[in-house]
């Protein structure tokens, strides 16, 4: 179910995060957006912010962008959005994630909001993971920031 979920606890055991959504809009594409998921000018994306909670602690705050049509009702979902996207996308939209790409770095947390949410003063160092999730046929479908207080979590990287 989280096969793309790489954060463990201190002991090095995988944790299931729960969600709470925290915001759901449509709007235009921004350069950025466009960029990251290949669109062209004028494209539609979804956009999602998530706080999650991981067993024994720590969290984690999603912003998450698809684009609008391949996506179209996701804006308007009723009630809350399972905690498993990637299973939504399969299995209402037909759109499987094969691979993702991430870019990982420190960073200074420096939005006040977002420092609240995790519980950290604001500058506080945080995880960034930055991900495209990818389809089969190599359509970029998600862009994923997610920032991580590393307090209590830490990222598994297995290389074969």
């Amino acid at each position: 179910m989280f096969h793309f979920f790489r954060l463990v606890d201190l002991e090095e055991r995988r944790v299931t995060p729960t969600s709470r959504e925290l915001e759901r809009s449509q709007g235009p594409a921004t350069a950025e957006e466009r960029r990251r998921l290949a669109l062209r000018a004028g494209a539609r994306v979804v956009r999602l912010r998530r706080l999650r909670h991981a067993d024994g602690g720590g969290a984690i705050i999603e912003r998450i962008v698809v684009p609008a049509r391949l996506f179209p009702d996701l804006h308007a979902f009723a009630g809350e959005l399972p905690n498993t996207l990637y299973d939504l996308y399969q299995r209402r939209y037909g759109k499987t994630v094969r691979r993702a790409t991430e870019l990982l770095r420190a960073i200074g947390l420096d939005d006040e909001d977002e420092a609240a949410l995790l519980g950290l003063a604001p500058g506080a160092p945080v995880l960034e993971i930055d991900r495209i999730a990818w389809t089969f046929d190599d359509l970029p479908i998600e862009w994923r920031r997610s920032l991580v207080d590393t307090r209590e979590l830490r990222y598994l990287s297995e290389l074969m």
